[in-house]
């Protein structure tokens, strides 16, 4: 049977927030992002696994999944990091549920095996065990790229460097007004991000459902392409203050709109 998963690197992106998984008898269409935010005791955290089985062509082996070993094992686990429980029970959290009914055509699809969010991969890997090699590939991808992201990141940082000892030998003494010295690095910084990333750092972490922890900037969460025009942007500046000798914010920016950026070509 044919069954892969299609999302790959390059669509696990801050705006991708959908798993489309295609089996032999139809895709399946899974708003992962919403499932996995979801507060631990909402409804909304569980996915209807019997809908899934059907696709797998394994709705008979479901009952199968909840009675292996490792899944037990796996349950106990979540019970005791959680306080989930495996058995229905008012006011309290369960790892997976049964909705009965009489099904119609508004409710089609709807009645089923409910599992709670945290048993998806696990789950996922038990119908298809191509699902399972594939993130399992998309995983490792992703610890290379975060790295590749790293080395990137501390690279803006050590450039950087030049730019700040620029803005504090030679813009900022350039400055008739307190507030323009004042705020001279959080000026060019926006600046910076204006020309990247078209809006301020916070418009953009709020666009793209970013939380940005502390101790981090939104540069701990751009691309590498996106580090690199920083990169770039970052260099010309501190050319048209240091060499340019242009001290006015808005003559700087005028300065960037001529320029193309190598990571744009």
């Amino acid at each position: 049977m044919e069954s892969i998963i299609t999302s790959n690197l390059e669509e696990i992106t801050l705006s991708s927030k959908l798993l489309r998984l295609e089996t032999s008898r139809g895709d399946l269409l899974i708003d992962i992002q919403k499932m996995m935010s979801e507060p631990v005791n909402s409804e909304n955290a569980y996915f209807n696994a019997t809908r899934v089985a059907e696709l797998y062509g394994r709705e008979k082996e479901l009952n199968a999944f909840t009675k292996l070993k490792s899944t037990k094992e796996y349950i106990k686990l979540l019970e005791e990091e959680f306080a989930l429980i495996p058995r229905n029970s008012r006011n309290q959290i369960k790892t997976h549920y049964t909705k009965r009914g009489r099904e119609t055509k508004e409710n089609k699809g709807t009645f089923g095996t409910y599992l709670h969010n945290e048993l998806f991969f696990k789950y996922l890997s038990w119908c298809d065990v191509r699902f399972e090699r594939e993130m399992h590939k998309i995983f490792k991808q992703i610890i290379i790229h975060t790295n590749e992201l790293k080395i990137e990141r501390d690279n803006t940082k050590i450039l950087f460097k030049d730019l700040s000892k620029t803005i504090k030998d030679i813009y900022i003494p350039n400055q008739e007004s307190d507030n323009a010295k004042k705020f001279a690095f959080s000026t060019i910084t926006t600046l910076t991000n204006m020309e990247v990333l078209g809006c301020m750092a916070s418009k953009y972490a709020r666009d793209n459902n970013i939380e940005v922890e502390n101790g981090k900037s939104i540069r701990d969460y751009l691309s590498k392409e996106q580090l690199q025009e920083i990169t770039d942007i970052e260099e010309h500046i501190n050319g048209v203050i240091k060499y340019g000798k242009i001290y006015d914010y808005h003559e700087i920016k005028a300065e960037l709109q001529k320029i193309v950026l190598p990571a744009k070509l």
